[in-house]
């Protein structure tokens, strides 16, 4: 069977194009179990159980597609621990699918790893990518702060100076109550308005002074008192 064994959880994490290998590299990003990925690009060549293991391999794969029991993958497994050699893949080459021939030979390459090299390489990158998506948190978050702050800040502005233009409102209009009532105080005798003043000529109020006598009624009236 074509594919046989090709793991699930590594195919949708893999480093075959350029799409894959963004998506791949977000995902170490995000630390979504990152520490796989680097585990299968550490990948070594193991001690075999057994001397020439390709035959019993053989065996179980077939077994595999002629029953389908998933048991008969796993024993093939155990029989080539870690990765697989150019050679490996080549005798199992009817059984296994390779994508990335390599142009020269047209063999599957080798599955192996370094894993001296990927263990630094994905731990920096790891390191590298949570400072830069920390930083873009931060600054997002830092600017809607920001942003909040001003709107609070430009509402209180607000509210102080409606409070200021009611106070001076307030304080022009007794201003000019007060300037209304000294002008009313320091009218001169005789001025309409005045204390004292008298009325209108003909008025039951209206007063006059007599020389050198006091005020009597208006006029005609009984008590109009007489100039000596």
């Amino acid at each position: 069977m074509t594919g046989a064994m090709l793991d699930r959880r590594r195919y949708h994490a893999s480093f075959r194009n350029l799409g894959m290998a963004l998506l791949t590299l977000f995902r170490i990003c995000t630390a979504d179990n990152w520490s796989e990925v680097m585990h299968a690009a550490s990948l070594t060549l193991e001690a075999r159980p057994m001397p020439d293991p390709l035959g019993a391999v053989r065996e179980h794969l077939l077994s595999y597609n002629s029953t389908g029991d998933v048991r008969e993958i796993r024993r093939a497994r155990l029989l080539l621990p870690g990765c697989q050699s150019v050679e490996e893949l080549a005798a199992l080459d009817e059984f296994v699918s390779c994508q990335h021939r390599d142009r020269l030979t047209g063999q599957c390459p080798s599955t192996c790893g370094s894993k001296a090299f990927s263990s630094i390489l994905f731990s920096m990158f790891l390191c590298a990518g949570n400072f830069v998506l920390l930083n873009l948190v931060m600054a997002v978050l830092m600017q809607e702060l920001q942003a909040s702050l001003t709107a609070a800040a430009s509402r209180e502005e607000k509210k102080s100076l409606s409070v200021l233009l009611s106070v001076s409102a307030a304080t022009s209009k007794w201003l000019k109550l007060a300037g209304d009532d000294e002008k009313h105080d320091g009218a001169p005798d005789g001025a309409p308005g005045a204390p004292g003043a008298p009325g209108p000529p003909g008025s039951p109020l209206s007063m006059r002074r007599g020389g050198g006598g006091s005020f009597a009624g208006g006029l005609g009236s009984p008590m109009a008192a007489t100039p000596p």
